[in-house]
Protein backbone atom coordinates (compact mmCIF):
# COMPACT_ATOMS: atom_id res chain seq x y z
CA UNK A 1 0.00 0.00 0.00
CA UNK A 2 0.99 3.62 -0.45
CA UNK A 3 1.35 5.11 3.04
CA UNK A 4 1.87 8.74 4.04
CA UNK A 5 3.46 9.08 7.47
CA UNK A 6 3.54 12.33 9.46
CA UNK A 7 6.09 12.88 12.20
CA UNK A 8 8.07 10.31 10.24
CA UNK A 9 11.38 10.83 12.04
CA UNK A 10 9.91 10.61 15.52
CA UNK A 11 9.98 7.71 17.94
CA UNK A 12 6.77 5.88 17.05
CA UNK A 13 6.56 6.73 13.35
CA UNK A 14 10.15 5.73 12.59
CA UNK A 15 9.60 2.23 14.00
CA UNK A 16 6.32 1.92 12.10
CA UNK A 17 7.87 3.12 8.86
CA UNK A 18 10.68 0.58 9.06
CA UNK A 19 8.33 -2.32 9.79
CA UNK A 20 5.81 -1.34 7.10
CA UNK A 21 8.55 -0.87 4.51
CA UNK A 22 10.03 -4.25 5.40
CA UNK A 23 6.65 -5.89 4.74
CA UNK A 24 6.34 -4.39 1.26
CA UNK A 25 4.46 -1.14 1.77
CA UNK A 26 5.66 2.08 0.14
CA UNK A 27 6.04 4.64 2.90
CA UNK A 28 6.57 8.36 2.34
CA UNK A 29 7.27 10.52 5.37
CA UNK A 30 7.16 14.17 6.39
CA UNK A 31 8.71 15.72 9.50
CA UNK A 32 9.75 19.17 10.71
CA UNK A 33 12.60 17.67 12.82
CA UNK A 34 11.74 19.72 15.92
CA UNK A 35 11.71 16.58 18.08
CA UNK A 36 12.38 13.94 15.43
CA UNK A 37 15.75 13.04 13.97
CA UNK A 38 17.02 11.88 10.59
CA UNK A 39 19.04 9.32 12.54
CA UNK A 40 15.71 7.61 13.29
CA UNK A 41 14.36 7.42 9.74
CA UNK A 42 15.80 9.36 6.83
CA UNK A 43 13.34 11.07 4.48
CA UNK A 44 14.07 13.11 1.36
CA UNK A 45 15.03 16.72 1.98
CA UNK A 46 11.94 17.87 0.10
CA UNK A 47 9.77 16.30 2.80
CA UNK A 48 11.30 18.23 5.70
CA UNK A 49 8.56 20.72 6.50
CA UNK A 50 5.78 21.39 8.97
CA UNK A 51 2.42 19.70 8.42
CA UNK A 52 0.76 23.07 9.02
CA UNK A 53 2.27 24.15 5.68
CA UNK A 54 -0.80 23.17 3.73
CA UNK A 55 0.54 23.85 0.24
CA UNK A 56 3.56 21.61 0.80
CA UNK A 57 1.59 18.90 2.58
CA UNK A 58 -1.19 18.78 0.01
CA UNK A 59 1.32 18.75 -2.85
CA UNK A 60 3.17 15.85 -1.25
CA UNK A 61 -0.05 13.92 -0.73
CA UNK A 62 -1.11 14.50 -4.34
CA UNK A 63 2.20 13.05 -5.46
CA UNK A 64 1.94 10.05 -3.14
CA UNK A 65 -1.82 9.43 -3.53
CA UNK A 66 -1.89 7.61 -0.19
CA UNK A 67 -4.13 4.68 0.57
CA UNK A 68 -3.28 5.05 4.27
CA UNK A 69 -2.37 8.18 6.26
CA UNK A 70 -0.65 7.46 9.59
CA UNK A 71 -0.74 10.66 11.61
CA UNK A 72 1.99 10.61 14.26
CA UNK A 73 3.10 14.26 14.18
CA UNK A 74 2.41 16.09 17.44
CA UNK A 75 3.61 19.00 19.55
CA UNK A 76 4.31 17.86 23.11
CA UNK A 77 7.62 19.29 24.30
CA UNK A 78 6.51 22.45 26.17
CA UNK A 79 3.31 22.68 28.27
CA UNK A 80 3.20 26.48 27.90
CA UNK A 81 3.30 26.67 24.10
CA UNK A 82 -0.46 26.67 23.59
CA UNK A 83 -0.37 28.28 20.16
CA UNK A 84 2.18 25.75 18.93
CA UNK A 85 0.15 22.83 20.29
CA UNK A 86 -2.95 24.18 18.59
CA UNK A 87 -1.16 24.69 15.28
CA UNK A 88 0.56 21.31 15.11
CA UNK A 89 -1.99 19.13 16.86
CA UNK A 90 -5.27 20.68 15.75
CA UNK A 91 -4.42 22.26 12.39
CA UNK A 92 -2.07 19.41 11.55
CA UNK A 93 -4.79 16.92 12.42
CA UNK A 94 -7.24 18.76 10.20
CA UNK A 95 -4.77 18.67 7.33
CA UNK A 96 -4.25 14.93 7.80
CA UNK A 97 -8.01 14.39 7.78
CA UNK A 98 -8.54 16.46 4.63
CA UNK A 99 -5.74 14.63 2.82
CA UNK A 100 -7.27 11.29 3.80
CA UNK A 101 -10.70 12.48 2.67
CA UNK A 102 -9.42 13.75 -0.68
CA UNK A 103 -7.66 10.48 -1.45
CA UNK A 104 -10.26 8.19 0.15
CA UNK A 105 -7.50 6.95 2.44
CA UNK A 106 -7.64 5.14 5.74
CA UNK A 107 -6.59 7.56 8.52
CA UNK A 108 -4.81 6.20 11.60
CA UNK A 109 -4.52 8.56 14.57
CA UNK A 110 -2.70 8.08 17.86
CA UNK A 111 -4.63 9.58 20.74
CA UNK A 112 -3.63 10.36 24.30
CA UNK A 113 -5.44 8.60 27.14
CA UNK A 114 -5.21 11.74 29.26
CA UNK A 115 -8.26 13.86 30.06
CA UNK A 116 -8.02 17.55 29.02
CA UNK A 117 -5.59 18.52 31.80
CA UNK A 118 -2.87 20.02 29.59
CA UNK A 119 -2.48 21.94 26.35
CA UNK A 120 -1.20 18.78 24.69
CA UNK A 121 -4.18 16.70 25.75
CA UNK A 122 -6.73 19.40 24.90
CA UNK A 123 -5.33 19.87 21.40
CA UNK A 124 -5.06 16.13 20.72
CA UNK A 125 -8.67 15.59 21.78
CA UNK A 126 -9.85 18.51 19.62
CA UNK A 127 -8.06 17.11 16.57
CA UNK A 128 -9.91 13.81 16.90
CA UNK A 129 -13.25 15.61 16.76
CA UNK A 130 -12.34 17.25 13.44
CA UNK A 131 -11.24 13.88 12.09
CA UNK A 132 -14.60 12.38 13.00
CA UNK A 133 -16.34 15.37 11.44
CA UNK A 134 -14.52 14.68 8.15
CA UNK A 135 -16.23 11.32 7.71
CA UNK A 136 -13.04 9.45 6.69
CA UNK A 137 -12.35 5.81 7.47
CA UNK A 138 -10.78 6.46 10.85
CA UNK A 139 -8.87 4.37 13.34
CA UNK A 140 -8.14 6.00 16.68
CA UNK A 141 -5.56 4.16 18.75
CA UNK A 142 -5.64 5.27 22.36
CA UNK A 143 -2.12 4.66 23.55
CA UNK A 144 -0.73 3.70 26.88
CA UNK A 145 2.79 5.01 27.44
CA UNK A 146 4.82 3.64 24.55
CA UNK A 147 8.52 3.13 25.28
CA UNK A 148 11.56 1.65 23.62
CA UNK A 149 14.63 2.63 21.60
CA UNK A 150 14.52 6.26 20.31
CA UNK A 151 11.95 7.32 22.90
CA UNK A 152 12.84 10.68 24.46
CA UNK A 153 9.74 11.34 26.54
CA UNK A 154 8.50 9.90 29.80
CA UNK A 155 10.26 8.57 32.89
CA UNK A 156 12.59 5.98 31.33
CA UNK A 157 14.82 8.28 29.22
CA UNK A 158 14.77 10.94 31.96
CA UNK A 159 15.95 8.45 34.57
CA UNK A 160 18.61 7.12 32.21
CA UNK A 161 19.94 10.59 31.37
CA UNK A 162 20.05 11.74 34.96
CA UNK A 163 21.63 8.55 36.28
CA UNK A 164 24.30 8.61 33.61
CA UNK A 165 25.02 12.30 34.34
CA UNK A 166 25.21 11.72 38.08
CA UNK A 167 22.23 14.02 38.69
CA UNK A 168 19.71 13.28 41.45
CA UNK A 169 16.43 11.58 40.52
CA UNK A 170 13.01 11.91 42.08
CA UNK A 171 10.14 9.47 41.57
CA UNK A 172 6.56 10.68 41.28
CA UNK A 173 4.06 8.64 43.28
CA UNK A 174 1.86 7.68 40.36
CA UNK A 175 1.42 4.90 37.82
CA UNK A 176 1.59 4.41 34.06
CA UNK A 177 0.44 1.87 31.49
CA UNK A 178 3.55 0.75 29.60
CA UNK A 179 3.63 -0.87 26.14
CA UNK A 180 6.85 -1.65 24.27
CA UNK A 181 7.16 -0.18 20.77
CA UNK A 182 7.40 -3.59 19.04
CA UNK A 183 3.99 -4.52 20.43
CA UNK A 184 2.43 -1.29 19.14
CA UNK A 185 4.00 -1.87 15.71
CA UNK A 186 2.37 -5.31 15.48
CA UNK A 187 -1.00 -3.77 16.29
CA UNK A 188 -0.65 -1.05 13.67
CA UNK A 189 0.41 -3.56 11.03
CA UNK A 190 -2.78 -5.49 11.73
CA UNK A 191 -4.90 -2.33 11.53
CA UNK A 192 -3.32 -1.40 8.18
CA UNK A 193 -3.62 -4.88 6.67
CA UNK A 194 -7.21 -5.46 7.77
CA UNK A 195 -8.25 -1.80 7.41
CA UNK A 196 -9.74 -1.91 10.87
CA UNK A 197 -11.67 1.21 11.82
CA UNK A 198 -12.97 2.39 15.17
CA UNK A 199 -11.30 3.15 18.50
CA UNK A 200 -8.85 0.68 20.00
CA UNK A 201 -6.99 0.76 23.30
CA UNK A 202 -3.35 -0.30 23.12
CA UNK A 203 -2.56 -1.41 26.65
CA UNK A 204 -1.47 -4.18 28.99
CA UNK A 205 -4.14 -3.72 31.65
CA UNK A 206 -1.42 -3.43 34.29
CA UNK A 207 -0.59 -0.17 36.07
CA UNK A 208 3.13 0.25 36.70
CA UNK A 209 4.42 2.39 39.55
CA UNK A 210 7.03 4.95 38.50
CA UNK A 211 9.39 3.55 41.13
CA UNK A 212 9.32 0.26 39.20
CA UNK A 213 10.47 2.09 36.07
CA UNK A 214 13.27 3.80 38.02
CA UNK A 215 14.38 0.51 39.52
CA UNK A 216 14.34 -1.12 36.10
CA UNK A 217 16.61 1.54 34.58
CA UNK A 218 18.89 1.53 37.62
CA UNK A 219 19.19 -2.26 37.57
CA UNK A 220 19.88 -2.32 33.82
CA UNK A 221 22.74 0.12 34.48
CA UNK A 222 23.93 -2.03 37.42
CA UNK A 223 23.77 0.92 39.82
CA UNK A 224 22.91 0.95 43.51
CA UNK A 225 21.00 4.22 43.88
CA UNK A 226 17.72 5.10 45.56
CA UNK A 227 15.39 7.99 44.70
CA UNK A 228 12.94 9.90 46.90
CA UNK A 229 9.24 9.63 46.09
CA UNK A 230 7.23 12.84 45.68
CA UNK A 231 3.47 13.44 45.20
CA UNK A 232 2.17 14.04 41.66
CA UNK A 233 1.35 17.50 40.28
CA UNK A 234 -2.25 18.25 39.21
CA UNK A 235 -1.52 17.61 35.52
CA UNK A 236 -0.08 14.16 36.23
CA UNK A 237 -3.04 11.80 36.08
CA UNK A 238 -2.98 8.79 38.41
CA UNK A 239 -3.48 5.28 37.11
CA UNK A 240 -3.88 5.55 33.32
CA UNK A 241 -5.20 2.06 32.57
CA UNK A 242 -7.17 1.30 29.40
CA UNK A 243 -9.65 -1.56 29.95
CA UNK A 244 -12.13 -1.00 27.13
CA UNK A 245 -11.59 -2.27 23.56
CA UNK A 246 -8.42 -3.78 22.17
CA UNK A 247 -7.36 -4.73 18.66
CA UNK A 248 -8.93 -8.13 17.88
CA UNK A 249 -6.51 -10.90 18.78
CA UNK A 250 -3.73 -8.51 19.82
CA UNK A 251 -1.95 -8.73 23.13
CA UNK A 252 1.41 -7.41 24.35
CA UNK A 253 4.32 -9.84 24.22
CA UNK A 254 7.32 -7.90 25.58
CA UNK A 255 7.63 -7.95 29.36
CA UNK A 256 8.44 -4.72 31.18
CA UNK A 257 11.78 -6.03 32.39
CA UNK A 258 12.88 -7.07 28.91
CA UNK A 259 11.56 -3.85 27.39
CA UNK A 260 13.46 -1.63 29.83
CA UNK A 261 16.64 -3.66 29.34
CA UNK A 262 16.42 -3.31 25.54
CA UNK A 263 15.61 0.39 25.82
CA UNK A 264 18.55 1.11 28.12
CA UNK A 265 20.86 -0.88 25.84
CA UNK A 266 19.80 1.31 22.92
CA UNK A 267 20.48 4.45 24.96
CA UNK A 268 23.94 3.18 25.84
CA UNK A 269 24.62 2.66 22.14
CA UNK A 270 23.30 6.03 20.91
CA UNK A 271 23.08 8.28 23.97
CA UNK A 272 20.28 10.56 25.18
CA UNK A 273 21.00 14.24 24.59
CA UNK A 274 17.59 15.68 25.51
CA UNK A 275 14.23 14.59 26.86
CA UNK A 276 10.72 16.04 26.58
CA UNK A 277 7.50 16.15 28.54
CA UNK A 278 4.14 17.88 28.12
CA UNK A 279 3.71 17.87 31.92
CA UNK A 280 4.99 20.52 34.28
CA UNK A 281 6.81 18.04 36.48
CA UNK A 282 10.56 17.59 36.07
CA UNK A 283 12.55 19.15 33.26
CA UNK A 284 10.83 20.27 30.07
CA UNK A 285 13.91 20.04 27.88
CA UNK A 286 17.12 18.93 29.52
Amino acid sequence: MRILSTGACGFIASHLNEALTDTGHRVTGVDNLLTGSLDNWRVADSNIFDITERANFYALSNRVEPEVVIHCAASYNDPDKWHRDTQINVEGGINAALVAKHHNAHLIYFQTILPPVSSYAISKIAAEQYMRLSGVDLTVMRLANIYGPRNLSGPIPVFYKRLMSGDPCVVVDTTREMVFIDDLVRGVQQVVTERLTGTFDVCTGRPVEIIELFNGVRDALKMDIRAPIIPPDPDDVQGTVLPERGIPGWEPRVTLGDGIFRTVASYQASGVERTFTHLRIGQKDV
